[in-house]
Formats: structure tokens, C-alpha cells, sequence
């Protein structure tokens, strides 16, 4: 008996489309982090790094530590703008 031709094969489901995350009722919604914030975060980041790096360093030629203060003095300042900025939305 000869055999009849099928039909093509329906797409199948997305594996990807049904495994997509569901939030948890318990979960608490967290706030998006703004510009300023995540500046300082990643500014206070770099600043961690940069002890690591520096305690494993010979001794700074005056130079590099006024290389290195400069750096940390335009941490500094922009940190104060962002909790300038954030004092004033807060006012």
C-alpha cells in the first residue's frame, strides 16, 4: 500500500517563550538604580580595585601619588555633585 504524503510538520513551541521569569508574589519590586547611583556605586568599585592594585605596588614615586590624588580628587568631586543632586530632588 503505498503511502501518503504528509502534511508539513507545524512549528514547534519555543522552548525559550515558556521558560521566561515569573516574579515570586514575596519578591519585592527593586527600584532601578539612576545615573548618579550607579556612578558612585561604580566609582566606589574602581576605588577598591585601585587599593589592591596600589598595596601590592613598590613604593609610589611622587608622581604617581599625584597621578593617583588627582584621580581620587575627581572621585571625590563627583561623588559630592551626585549627593548635591540627590539632596536637592530630595528638597
Amino acid at each position: 500500500m503505498p503511502t501518503r504524503p504528509q502534511p508539513p510538520p507545524r512549528r514547534s513551541p519555543n522552548a525559550r517563550r515558556h521558560l521566561t521569569a515569573v516574579p515570586s508574589p514575596h519578591d519585592k519590586p527593586t527600584r532601578k538604580e539612576t545615573y548618579a547611583e550607579e556612578q558612585a556605586r561604580l566609582d566606589a568599585e574602581a576605588l577598591d580595585r585601585w587599593a589592591a592594585i596600589v598595596a601590592d605596588l613598590p613604593p609610589l614615586t611622587d608622581d604617581q601619588i599625584t597621578s593617583l590624588a588627582v584621580i581620587l580628587n575627581r572621585i571625590d568631586k563627583r561623588r559630592r555633585a551626585a549627593q548635591d543632586t540627590e539632596q536637592k530632588r530630595a528638597a
